[in-house]
Formats: structure tokens, sequence, C-alpha cells
């Protein structure tokens, strides 16, 4: 049989779905994996999950082969970085933690596969003054269930395996 890598109609419906929820917001809204999303909504550009991926690349491996996200914390680990590559990383994490914790978007759309690192990776941002996530000063809360209703329909055809999205909201 022949193949095509056109969407299909669950593929157009989920990203349907998702500008629709777009749409609904007050503000901009950050979608890692699906950046093009916001963009079309006039909500605003921001990181995408594989530019995200790719700076993480340079971050030293673990033994286990995963990545150190502790040396995020600890310049020593990054020493052997050309500094352009220490500047990049310390820009992203310091740009999205203050624009998480300063709630400067309505919503942020995290895929479970795909930018499921996200909350790791910038839990500082994604936590209030009392340190601890998941407690009533968050910057943000995580809607229940999926922000679409076919939440692997929206998995690219081609390319950067992501989907399964689930909101963060800003709390007012």
């Amino acid at each position: 049989g022949t193949s095509t890598l056109l969407p299909s109609e669950a593929h157009r419906k989920a990203h349907d779905d998702l500008r629709a929820l777009v749409d609904q917001q007050t503000g901009a809204v950050w979608i890692p994996g699906h950046g093009h999303i916001a963009y079309r909504a006039g909500r605003g550009t921001n990181a995408h999950g594989q530019a995200i991926f790719d700076l993480m690349q340079m971050l030293p491996r673990q033994p286990d082969g995963m990545l150190d996200l502790a040396a995020l914390q600890d310049p020593d680990k990054l020493a052997h970085l050309p500094e352009r590559g220490r500047k990049a990383l310390a820009a992203l994490m310091s740009n999205v933690a203050q624009a998480l914790a300063e709630r400067r978007f309505a919503a942020v759309v995290i895929d479970e596969i795909g930018t499921g690192a996200f909350p790791v990776l910038f839990g500082a941002g994604l936590v209030g003054a009392d340190g601890r996530f998941g407690t009533a000063d968050d910057p943000y809360v995580r809607l229940p269930g999926h922000a679409i209703e076919e939440p692997r329909a929206i998995r690219p055809l081609l390319g950067y395996e992501v989907h399964t999205p689930y909101v963060l909201q800003r709390r007012e």
C-alpha cells in the first residue's frame, strides 16, 4: 500500500483543538513542542523544545549516559564548555526562570512526551516563595487531564517525537 506524510484528520483536529485552547488565553502562551501554534495565534514566540534539547546536549553525561542536569547549578561542571556555550545555557535558564516566576505566560503547554523534562529543567520558575512545588503560591497550576481530546494525535509525522500536551495555567 501507499502511505502519505500528510496529517491525518485526527492530527488536524488535535492541532485545531490546541489552537482553540491558545486562542482562549489572555496573553502570551509558551508551547515548547508546538511553538508555531502560539505564533500563528499571535501569542508570542519563545524557545522551542528542539532548541532547548540542542543546548542541553552540551551538558556532561552521568555514568548511565543521562544528561547531568545538576551541572546547570554547578559552574565547575560547565568549565570545559566554550564561553559562548556557558553563556547560552545560563541565559536560557535565567530567562525562563524569571519569565515563569513573573507569570509572563497566560499558559505553558507541555507535552508529556518530548518536553516532559520541562518541570525538572525549569522547576525554579515553577515554585513560589516557599520553594515547594504544588503549593498555593506557585505561579502556575497544572490543569487536570490533557490539553486536547486525543493527546497522541498531535504527534508530528516526522522528526521530534512530541505529544500528549497538558496545560500549566497562570495562577491569578
